[in-house]
């Protein structure tokens, strides 16, 4: 028996006329056929026009790859045993040799059902180009039924911890984890997409703190600071009010005036929550935070307290600022790092941000006012979330403070 034609086509095969790629060849007289699912569905002009080569576009370029892949594998058999092989022989040998799996297709369609930020998307594009790498490398020649569990996302982890450290990159158990986290999303959109059964996620989030936890003398030095631009003292009478409240930027910058309301011994600021379809309201008591938002609330027909709202220009002024003030000053952060748990010294001018003091005042408020009046300057849901990250550990003098008895 010597086999010396074949075909390659393109079909539209069940109740749902989904596309599959069709090995067609005679075998002693009879017709033998191989179907080879393309993961898409076309309508027959689609079809047709993907035969002839005038679809166009990435459906036609991946499944081209396709078309091509099996005919080369074709070819290998048939330089290999002098005849093209049969349906079943392809089928048995396709499976040797590659995936049926079309990874291309389905990272284009999961990428574009997203519904996240273009900073985010950027962040799953390079994670799922490195899995894809993976793939092609390793996984080609698994059924895509045996590549969906825990290990693959486990082995994932590994390889990508080793690639960092050939290329010499300092990344973090947390970097690990949100990319092993956004593959178990892509392989559970794949088995959803092909009823196969989904990974639970068994992902636990690493312990990790690089957060500078700024203090009391810190701040008044960024406060004393002798602006050299017009934006500096701005920024500095933002510093002034969020030292004492720990707003979120977003919510600083964004004050509008007609939501501040000035009494006689406070001020009420209202904000819509920008998580929540909720409203809340802000007192201010310190009498310098008071004038502060006085002298800006009067100064003309501004919608905003502030000249500017976008908070990476703040950050950019901040750090401005930081530079002059902190020179080459350091500050050692608690990092977790591949090798382990350590100390680092980072420059204080790296280090600081808009949240430095959001987080200054929210530790401050809470062993001054209690949790719940610091949550609600803060705009957080519920208290776990602060005990995690702003109530575990009182600051040491505010600690010295409260054993000494002083306020």
């Amino acid at each position: 028996m010597k086999i010396k034609k074949f075909t390659l086509k393109f079909v539209a095969l069940g109740k749902d006329k989904k596309t599959y790629l069709r090995y067609y060849c005679t075998v002693n007289g009879k017709g033998e056929s191989y179907n080879i699912p393309c993961d898409v569905v076309l309508s027959p002009e689609q079809l047709k026009e993907l035969n002839e080569g005038t679809f166009g576009g990435m459906i036609q370029k991946q499944l081209y790859e396709l078309r091509d892949e099996k005919q080369q594998a074709i070819r290998k058999f048939n330089v290999a045993n002098n005849t093209y092989p049969t349906a079943d022989q392809l089928r048995i040998y396709d499976k040797s040799v590659f995936s049926t799996f079309n990874i291309d297709y389905h990272i284009n369609q999961y990428m574009k059902q997203l519904e996240i930020k273009p900073s985010s998307k950027r962040v799953y594009s390079y994670a799922l180009k490195g899995f894809k790498d993976h793939f092609k490398k390793n996984l080609l020649s698994i059924p895509i039924e045996e590549i969906l569990n825990k290990n693959t996302v486990v082995k994932y982890g590994f390889i990508f911890k080793e690639s960092a450290r050939l290329h010499n990159k300092n990344i973090t158990s947390t970097h690990i984890h949100n990319y092993q986290s956004i593959i178990i999303k892509f392989l559970n959109y794949v088995a959803e997409q092909l009823n196969l059964p989904k990974i639970e996620f068994f992902l636990h989030l690493p312990a990790y703190s690089s957060k500078w936890h700024i203090d009391e003398t810190d701040v008044q030095r960024i406060l004393n600071y002798k602006p050299q631009t017009k934006t500096e003292p701005i920024v500095q009478d933002i510093i002034r009010i969020n030292s004492l409240i720990g707003l979120r930027i977003g919510e600083i910058l964004t004050i509008k005036i007609g939501n501040v309301h000035i009494a006689d011994d406070c001020i009420y600021i209202r904000f819509a929550e920008h998580k929540k379809d909720k409203e809340r309201i802000v007192v201010v008591v310190d009498q310098e935070a008071i004038n502060i938002i006085k002298k800006y609330a009067n100064r003309g027909e501004d919608e905003y307290l502030w000249s500017f709202q976008h908070h990476n220009w703040f950050n950019v002024v901040l750090r401005n600022i930081a530079k002059d003030v902190f020179k080459e000053e350091t500050v050692k952060i608690y990092k977790n790092r591949l090798t382990g748990m350590e100390y680092v010294d980072v420059l204080k001018s790296n280090a600081i941000s808009s949240h430095a003091f959001r987080r200054f005042a929210i530790e401050r408020n809470i062993v001054k006012y209690g949790i719940d009046v610091a949550r609600t300057f803060s705009g957080h849901k519920d208290t776990a979330i602060m005990y995690k990250h702003y109530a575990d550990f009182m600051n040491g003098e505010d600690l010295k403070n409260k054993l000494l008895k002083r306020n």
